[in-house]
């Protein structure tokens, strides 16, 4: 065995016995995670917090592909929204807006800057960032994702794992690499745009597990709502009676659609 190899199944190993361990035991005990060095979420210093963490089209090699600017939300987190003042709301959308390139933010808007980062995945890896909530005590856990090309067009954008305080972010990130290493990686025929390092290739067919998970036969898959940054969700956000979509994976949306044609045709038959 190489030592490349030997590196890559010891880590294998550390997050597979971190996986077989119940979710609950670091909900419960999140300092765990924060004090262990292989769990922990780096804190980034105040150097690195000012690198350029653009998302959306800055994570494409190519900007001239045809995409839309998506941000999925955790159902926790879309919650959060729900329930949160107008004031807390306007905070999050803030740094939303300031993970766009310069050249697409509104004007008025600063960069949002990151306070932790980690790199999660055992082959196929992806960056897990923490970024600050303006005049909060909470951070935003997040990874710049690519989803599989449909029709010609692909969505880029974020996924919002959770809002929480900075000393569970750790926690956080230890449940998402465990949920990362249950979930089966089965690939269609997607065709993901060209991008850069670390960014989550989401099939278009590919569900993404509760972060509670610990086994790949009692799991749930994560309830995500999409946001359209193109058409003005993230504004939507704060007025009333706005309702987000939930996220269809592709064999779903077709099946919805062949029944819609059934039921459509036996209308037509029967008038």
């Amino acid at each position: 065995m190489s030592a490349e190899s030997s590196v890559g199944w010891n880590e294998t190993l550390l997050v597979s016995k971190s996986a077989a361990k119940p979710a609950e035991q670091y909900i419960e005990q999140p300092k765990i995670c924060e004090e262990d060095e292989e769990k922990r979420m780096h804190i980034l210093s105040e150097n690195d917090r000012r690198t350029d963490f653009s998302c959306f089209e800055a994570r494409l090699l190519d900007q001239n592909d045809q995409f839309r600017r998506v941000v999925l939300l955790d159902q926790a987190v879309y919650s959060w929204i729900c329930s949160a003042d107008k004031f807390a709301v306007n905070n999050f959308i803030e740094v939303i807006e300031g993970l766009r390139p310069i050249e697409s933010r509104r004007d008025g808007v600063a960069q949002t800057l990151m306070h932790r980062r980690a790199i999660v995945g055992t082959k196929s890896t992806f960056e897990v960032l923490a970024a600050d909530i303006p005049k909060s005590d909470k951070v935003m856990l997040f990874t710049p994702f690519v989803e599989g090309e449909t029709n010609g067009v692909s969505n880029v954008g974020i996924l919002v794992w959770t809002i929480t305080h900075d000393s569970e972010a750790s926690m956080y990130r230890t449940l998402i690499e465990n949920t990362e290493f249950l979930r089966h990686k089965v690939k269609m025929d997607d065709r993901f745009l060209a991008h850069k390092d670390s960014v989550l290739e989401l099939g278009r067919d590919m569900h993404l597990l509760d972060l509670h998970s610990t086994s790949i036969w009692t799991t749930t898959t994560m309830g995500l709502y999409v946001l359209n940054v193109d058409e003005g969700d993230l504004v939507r956000l704060i007025q009333p009676g706005f309702n987000a979509k939930k996220r269809v994976v592709h064999s779903e949306e077709m099946g919805k659609i062949s029944i819609r044609t059934v039921f459509s045709s036996f209308a037509s038959y029967c008038t």
